[in-house]
Order: C-alpha cells, then structure tokens, then sequence
C-alpha cells in the first residue's frame, strides 16, 4: 500500500508573481493619490478605497505610508533611470540627452501637487533616500557633464561638482517649499534647471539649447 504524502496547508495571503504584480499596482496608485493630493491628505484607507482592495491585503504589502512613499520614490527613479539608458543607447549627445531628461521632468513637475514636496520632509525615511541618491549620483552625473566639454557644448573652466551640487540643493524639496511659493513647479523647475546648465554652455552650445527650448516650452505651455 502507497503511503499518502502529507501535505502543508499554505498560509492565506497573496504569493509569488501574483503578489509583485499587486504589489506594483499599489505604489503606482498611491504615487498618483500622493502626487495629485499631497501626501497627508492621503491615507491608507483611501488607497485600499481607490484599489477596491481590502486594508488587510494593503497592509501585508506595506507596514504603513511611509514605507509605500519610499517604494513609490525607488520606482519612480528605476523607471527614471532606464530611460535614460534608453536614450544613452541611442545618441552619445550629451545636450539631447540633457534636454530630453528635462523635457520628462517637466511634464512630471506639471501634474504634481507642491504640497508633495512641502511635506516630504515629514518622512524622515524619503529624505534620506534623497540625500543619499544625491551622493551616489554625483561622480556619474558631473562625468556625463564634463563630456559636453568633449562635445565643445560646455565651457572648459567650469566645476561642474560645484554646479552639480548647487542644483541639487537648489531643487531640494525645503528649498522648493521655501523659494517657489505661488510658483507653479514646472517654471521653477526651468527656472532653476536652465539658467545653471546654460550658463555653463559656449556659444554653440548656447545655440543648440535655444533651439530645442523653445520647441519644449511650446509644448509644455511655459
């Protein structure tokens, strides 16, 4: 007689692809409640609300707001980054790949409630995220930078860690809050983002940049 192999029951909740597919879903939806409503007007209910999930799915994913606005910010910059890849893999230009990157942050900034950034500093966790994003970028982003010389685009006598550091504080979220009152996010964004990167381009640069500007700030309403 065959002996009957037992069987282990399996904990109920949600497993394997299927959970990251819920999972994904979840940071898209409160990134788009986050970025449209400010953080703090937004809760865990009205999440679980607008997933027609229930609050104890919600929570098995994620310990609280704070832990799905700091998943929210990883996904956003993965995404981020590989469109850049995408646009590395197709021109070595650095002043295309510039002003396409910026072209993408300023249809983002345009959809975002200020009240996003105004209260990121609420979440000690975020704030980190960013400051230690803002470290491990530098030596990539002042090299990328420093091709534009190579390219004759960027002027030779420029320290581009100086401006690079400069820009990073100048968009930091206080900064924003402190700065850009009653600005709508996307002119300060280009306020802040153009007058550094073209300050640093030589004359043809210089050029380059107006012409594909002023097609971006068509399309964008600026």
């Amino acid at each position: 007689m065959e002996k009957k192999t037992a069987t282990t029951a399996k904990p109920a909740g949600i497993g394997g692809t299927h959970k990251e597919e819920v999972r994904l879903r979840v940071i898209e939806q409160a990134m788009r409640m986050f970025q449209a409503h400010g953080i703090k007007s937004v809760t865990m209910d009205s999440i679980a609300d607008a997933l027609k999930m229930s609050k104890r799915t919600l929570y098995e994913l994620f310990a609280d707001k704070a832990a799905l606005l700091l998943a929210g910010l990883r996904l956003q910059d993965e995404r981020k980054e590989r469109c850049m890849q995408e646009r590395l893999a197709e021109t070595d230009n650095v002043l295309e790949i510039i002003l396409g990157e910026f072209a993408d942050s300023m249809r983002m900034f345009s959809g975002i409630n200020p009240d996003f950034f105004i209260e990121l500093h609420k979440y000690p966790a975020a704030v980190a995220y960013f400051e230690k994003r803002s470290r491990e970028h530098e030596a990539a982003a002042v090299a990328f930078l420093q091709r534009g010389v190579a390219q004759g685009f960027f002027r030779a006598d420029v320290n581009f860690t100086l401006v690079y550091r400069q820009i990073a504080r100048t968009l930091n979220y206080r900064a924003m809050e402190e700065i850009g009152r009653g600005c709508p996010l996307k002119s300060l964004f280009y306020n802040i983002v153009i007058v550094y990167i073209r300050g640093c381009a030589t004359p043809e640069g210089a050029r380059y940049m107006d012409n594909i500007l002023e097609k971006i700030l068509q399309a964008e309403h600026l």
